[in-house]
């Protein structure tokens, strides 16, 4: 009785399985790639410190994250606006939506052709200007056609959503790029694996211990994420909200996660 939850919860699940190995990739595949070919070996005989250079990794993949999370926090709107209202599908809306993917590779391939910039950074980079200029236009007509104020055709709520699962792809990045200082990919794809499954079943594991245990099952509680912090989808039910208080308290458990993975990763490949 709900229309647009199944595209809404569709594409914020999209965001975060496919954010996942957005992340992973990016921390991984680039770190071990430059450890391999001796890059990093090269790099750090200059003047430049294996602290900057972890951070400075880090702080890359993270643009990448965002810029990626970005782009589908805007689909995220428009595949929310283009969902069955009654019934009806707003095709201004897929023309949009449709418009914004072609345009991005159109450019990016003829850049490509043309001075030889590479293809997935500015198709990435095209996609994020076409889906804002999309989403621009969206903003001024209903699903009637009809002339609004710009946004109230729109679901802004859901941008606190793709917020929180942006903060958790974040979180991820930096525990798969600690791991990639010390181990080759495939036992760092599989700790990650196991590292977010843990995650996700934290609650079902250590609930009830922590109520018996009380400081001795609360350490080993805080050291696991918590996924489902950053999964809100099901307060965005039938006009629900993300208050406002929830959205910094996860947000500052995300940054000081954040900040002891990367304190972590910094000590571990100080002496590797």
């Amino acid at each position: 009785g709900e229309q647009g939850r199944l595209a809404r919860d569709g594409t914020l699940a999209l965001h975060f399985v496919i954010g996942l190995f957005v992340a992973g990739y990016a921390a991984c595949a680039s770190f071990r790639r430059e450890i391999q070919t001796g890059i990093l070996s090269t790099i750090l005989s200059k003047s430049v410190s294996r602290e900057l250079f972890f951070l400075a990794k880090f702080a890359g993949i993270a643009l990448v994250i965002l810029l990626f999370s970005y782009c589908a926090a805007l689909t995220t709107l428009l595949s929310q606006r283009l969902a069955p209202h009654l019934f009806q599908v707003d095709w201004l809306a897929a023309k949009l939506l449709w418009g914004a993917s072609i345009a991005a590779i159109l450019g990016a391939a003829t850049d490509n052709y043309v001075s030889r910039r590479p293809f997935s950074v500015h198709a990435l980079l095209y996609l994020a200007v076409g889906l804002t200029a999309a989403v621009i236009v969206a903003g001024f007509w209903d699903r009637q056609g009809a002339w609004v104020r710009f946004g109230t055709a729109l679901e802004w709520r859901l941008l606190a959503a793709n917020l929180l699962i942006a903060l958790s792809l974040l979180l991820f990045a930096a525990f798969i790029l600690v791991l990639a200082i010390r181990l080759p990919t495939a036992p760092v794809i599989a700790f990650g694996a196991l590292f977010f499954a843990i995650g996700l079943l934290r609650d079902y594991l250590l609930g009830s211990a922590s109520g018996g245990l009380g400081l001795m099952a609360s350490i080993p509680a805080s050291l696991i994420p918590d996924w489902q912090r950053f999964w809100v989808a099901d307060a965005l039910a039938r006009q629900g909200q993300v208050p406002p208080v929830y959205i910094w308290q996860t947000a500052l458990y995300a940054l000081l996660y954040l900040g002891g993975l990367l304190c972590l990763g910094v000590a571990i490949f100080r002496h590797s």
